[in-house]
């Protein structure tokens, strides 16, 4: 029974809240402040509603009567600017300020509404300030806002209303009025689900006074505050044993905590405001503490959902834990989780009052100061994201980097770890990572042979061609190379060799495989080089003991008649050609040679197949016509 009262309660509270809106706002349409007058007019009639029904409720103690009273406080707590005061604490400033009108204007003669001015009497533009005779108090136009062109009790008046309000704290003036002041019967008032009981403490107490509250209220009010802090720790001690026990999902879990808090924020705020109808400075702290702890509930509760949607985002790509993908969604999480936590703090700090738009300034001007202090911090976390968007590399990965290689093992937030060949553990800034030229080796799709063979001087012409040929021919036959990008070619004669360039392309990703296929190529190539009769050519000197039969004396003579009958024809091509002599030669030999099955070929026949430094066949340059 006790546990479905306690469920009762918020209902109640959410129904109570909703009439007194309802209510007040179909009452305030028909509250007039167009006129000094007719806003003295609304808060007298007002006050004797009021009465009527603090009289009423003193014998009925009806529900429907406290409710008329909610309704009327509020209302005749719309015919002041609140506008000064914080936006969670106007309501229960409201009704202070009410009572102590009240009983100000208890103290004076009745006013004389006829005397006041009223629309006609007042201009229709500009500013507008009427001072109630004998009193502090003022009415203003409204010149901006919801509630432009109303007059109404100005901030100086509410204000200054505070102060006597007390100042009456401190001193009795119930004689010189007929009965009880205002903000008396206003304290002592106490909702219909107060028991009758309770409010017998007064006496226990003696009249005494709290933070300008009853003291019976006050006592009361840290009781149950207690009871609601004893039952939210034995609520997380549940979780606990809950979440231990796995009977609810982790989010779930985290959610439960916060939602009780809020829980129990509003049934507090809804049973010593309302109910219990705490007043004065007691009643400002406990909604103060009310907004800070319900805006910190709902910032606990945006972050444990939005990482959880976020973990959820980076639990379904089914990668690795450490990959950057699913670092870098965390990462995102936890970015918008702060932003709408902070968001959520600037909304409960405006509610409380807080210059929010200073206190950024103060925060820029701070977070330069910061900001530089962690500068490095800053570049590693945008180097991560650089890795992130960009990709260059992953976890897994086998890459080269300055003069370290090695695979990628994790891919964080600040730096980036990765096993070297002899196994130790790398950890690189991201900021410096993100700079680096890296290759990545897992990235290609197929892995390069590449190497230079060194054949003996004695190796003549055509055993060298029947070695490139036998090579070629190898190649092509060979199952896992890449017949379109073989490559073995005569390169030149080098310093102790004939030097033979080979660049093929092994069909493999993987390392082993790799040198599998490089170890079978090289052991074919040995075997053709043995077979031609040659051999592989080292660093060495060879001397010859045996005569000199110098020059072909006939092939050096025929060769100095050539160049003196080029002297006589005045055709001696030094420094240059004489004009017509290279158009003479231009495209006489052959290419490929004869006896080449390429032959005659035109040069399409001849680039076909062949590797191109671009894929884009529009940007290749084109030959002349």
């Amino acid at each position: 029974m006790k546990i479905a009262r306690l469920l009762v309660f918020p209902l109640i509270l959410l129904w109570l809240l909703a009439a007194q809106v309802s209510q007040a706002q179909n009452a305030l349409l028909g509250t007039i402040t167009d006129s000094p007058r007719q806003t003295l007019e609304s808060l007298y009639t007002l006050s004797d509603r009021l009465d009527q029904r603090l009289e009423s409720y003193q014998d009925t103690r009806s529900g429907r009567d406290y409710a008329a009273i909610i309704v009327l406080l509020d209302q005749l707590a719309h015919l002041f600017d609140l506008s000064d005061l914080p936006p969670a604490l106007r309501a229960q400033a409201g009704a202070e300020t009410v009572a102590d009108t009240l009983d100000l204007l208890a103290l004076r003669p009745a006013l004389d509404l006829s005397q006041l001015p009223d629309v006609d009497a007042i201009p229709e533009t500009g500013d507008y300030l009427y001072r109630i005779d004998g009193t502090p108090l003022r009415l203003q136009r409204i010149s901006e806002g919801t509630r432009r062109g109303e007059v109404l009790f100005d901030s100086h008046s509410v204000s200054v209303l505070n102060r006597l309000g007390e100042l009456d704290q401190r001193i009795d003036t119930t004689d010189e009025l007929d009965g009880a002041q205002w903000s008396e019967r206003l304290d002592q008032i106490t909702g219909p689900l107060v028991p009758l009981w309770l409010t017998s403490a007064e006496t226990v107490f003696g009249g005494k006074r709290i933070l300008d509250t009853p003291a019976w209220k006050g006592a009361i009010a840290f009781g149950v505050l207690a009871s609601v802090i004893l039952v939210l720790i034995l609520w997380h001690r549940l979780l606990i044993v809950v979440r231990r026990r796995g009977h609810l999902t982790q989010i779930w879990i985290r959610l439960l905590g916060p939602l009780a808090v809020i829980a129990a924020s509003l049934w507090l705020s809804w049973y010593l405001v309302l109910e219990l109808h705490l007043a004065g400075r007691l009643a400002l702290i406990v909604q103060t503490v009310n907004v800070f702890v319900l805006h910190v509930a709902c910032a606990w509760i945006a972050w444990i959902v939005i990482r959880g949607l976020f973990d959820r985002a980076a639990t379904g790509l089914n990668r690795r834990e450490d990959s950057i993908d699913v670092n870098m969604l965390r990462l995102i999480g936890q970015i918008v989780a702060a932003i709408v936590a902070a968001a959520i703090f600037a909304s409960g700090a405006h509610a409380l009052g807080l210059p929010v738009l200073s206190i950024l300034a103060g925060f820029g001007i701070g977070g330069l100061a910061i900001a530089l202090a962690i500068r490095p911090t800053f570049e590693n976390l945008i180097g991560g994201f650089i890795l992130y968007i960009d990709r260059p590399i992953r976890v897994g990965d086998f890459c080269a980097f300055g003069d370290q290689s090695g695979t990628v093992e994790r891919i964080g937030v600040r730096s980036t770890q990765v096993r070297a060949l002899d196994r130790t553990l790398i950890s690189i800034p991201n900021a410096q990572f993100a700079d680096m030229e890296l290759i990545n080796w897992a990235a290609c799709d197929m892995m390069q042979i590449h190497t230079v063979l060194g054949l003996r001087y004695e190796t003549n012409m055509e055993t060298l061609r029947f070695v490139l040929a036998e090579i070629r021919k190898m190649m092509h036959a060979h199952p896992r190379i890449d017949n379109e990008t073989i490559r073995v070619r005569f390169a030149g004669f080098g310093a102790h060799s004939l030097d033979i360039d080979l660049r093929v392309y092994a069909q493999t990703r993987e390392w082993n495989d790799f040198y599998a296929i490089r170890e079978d190529m090289l052991f074919r190539v040995g075997e053709i080089v043995e077979r031609s009769g040659s051999a592989f050519a080292f660093p060495s000197q060879t001397l010859y003991m045996a005569p000199d039969d110098g020059l072909d004396e006939g092939r050096v003579g025929q060769a100095q008649q050539s160049v003196q009958a080029w002297r006589d024809k005045r055709k001696l091509p030094f420094p240059r050609f004489a004009s017509g002599e290279l158009q003479k030669v231009e495209g006489t030999l052959f290419y490929p040679p004869r006896g080449s099955p390429d032959f005659l070929a035109d040069e399409e026949d001849m680039a076909a197949g062949t590797e191109t430094l671009s894929t884009d066949t529009e940007s290749a340059p084109k030959k002349p016509d």
